[in-house]
């Protein structure tokens, strides 16, 4: 590998082997005719005639081009977040692998961390307070459709008893202006049978007169007490009725109240089990974005260019620094009718003008 930028000239070098060069075998050739031909007008060819021993010699062609030194690794960087520069290679600083190559001030995705911790907790606990919302809406579920179970059963047993009492009532009524109403026929009878008595005196018969008047008084006084107390019972029946009634709806929006505190709890687990989710992931992010305050070298090599100095603001988004790797590459064009004669391996000669 080579370090530097100028230009080079290379000298591909090929080696064929032969029995014997062409040259060669051109000359023997002409030797030995002209030899034999002197030999013969001489007459003795041995006498005049050299011998040589045939070796194994090189043909070497040569393919000559230009080309240039190009960097194997070139990179450009900037920080993804916003801070005081604290520390920067400046152009023309030669570096290591795993050195430092900017470093952004991180005092603020600190924090940023700490917040997100603070959401993450605060998360958590929305989760367990529904989670215990949750449950007690259960209990109170639970309560709410034992106390309508219990209530419908005493207005169902209010009714039964109000029932009953209706038909006692009117039973004891039709008994009661029965009685009275036998009383007064009695009394009526009698009456008639002392006004047919001619024994019967005056007094007597203001006395039969007056139990008329007193059976017929009773008999008004049952019919309207009768009458008052089915009316009553009546009354209370309808009640009964009416507050049966009431705790049926009563009963029903306890119970469907009771169940759509379950639903809005299980929405509020729901919810904060996803605002628990986003906060671990802002956790996640405050972190990535912490590690990404310090970037390091990822080969050994030179800076080309920085932006920053040492106290400056950076932004994310605009180049900070730019590098290439201590790694060169010699990149020349052979023509395409010298590519047949090179092969992958072959040795190269490079000559940089930088040097002559």
């Amino acid at each position: 590998h080579l370090r530097t930028g100028n230009k080079m000239t290379g000298k591909l070098i090929r080696k064929n082997f032969f029995t014997i060069s062409i040259t060669g075998i051109i000359t023997i050739a002409i030797i030995i005719s002209f030899g034999l031909s002197s030999c013969k007008s001489l007459g003795d060819v041995s006498k005049i005639l050299e011998t040589y021993e045939v070796v194994r010699g090189d043909i070497v062609q040569t393919i000559t081009t230009t080309g240039y030194v190009d960097s194997s690794e070139q990179d450009e960087y900037s920080p993804p977040i916003s801070g005081k520069v604290l520390y920067t290679l400046s152009k023309g600083d030669v570096f290591k692998k795993g050195d430092v190559l900017i470093e952004v001030d991180k005092s603020k995705q600190e924090l940023l961390i700490a917040q997100a911790e603070e959401n993450l907790n605060l998360a958590r606990n929305s989760l367990e307070l529904a989670k215990i919302s949750y449950k007690q809406a259960l209990d109170a579920n639970h309560i709410a459709i034992q106390l309508a179970k219990e209530n419908a059963r005493l207005s169902e047993q209010s009714v039964q008893n109000a029932f009953i009492a209706l038909e006692n009532a009117n039973n004891m009524a039709d008994k009661s202006k029965k009685s009275a109403e036998v009383a007064l026929e009695n009394a009526k009878k009698l009456l008639a049978e002392a006004k047919d008595d001619p024994l019967i005196t005056d007094t007597q018969l203001a006395q039969y007169e007056a139990n008329v008047d007193s059976a017929k008084a009773s008999y008004d006084s049952a019919v309207a007490q009768s009458t008052s107390s089915a009316k009553s019972a009546e009354g209370s029946y309808n009640q009964a009725l009416i507050n049966q009634s009431t705790t049926y709806w009563s009963n029903l929006s306890s119970t469907q109240s009771a169940a759509g505190q379950i639903e809005v709890a299980s929405k509020n687990i729901e919810q904060a089990e996803i605002q628990l989710r986003l906060s671990e992931i802002n956790l996640e992010l405050a972190k990535l974005d912490i590690g990404d305050s310090i970037i390091y070298a990822p080969y050994d090599g030179l800076v080309l260019s920085s932006s920053y100095k040492e106290g400056q603001y950076i932004s994310p988004g605009v180049p900070a620094i730019s590098i290439i790797s201590n790694d060169f590459v010699i990149k020349a064009d052979v023509n395409e009718v010298d590519v047949v004669n090179i092969e992958v391996g072959q040795n190269a000669d490079i000559s940089l003008d930088a040097y002559y």
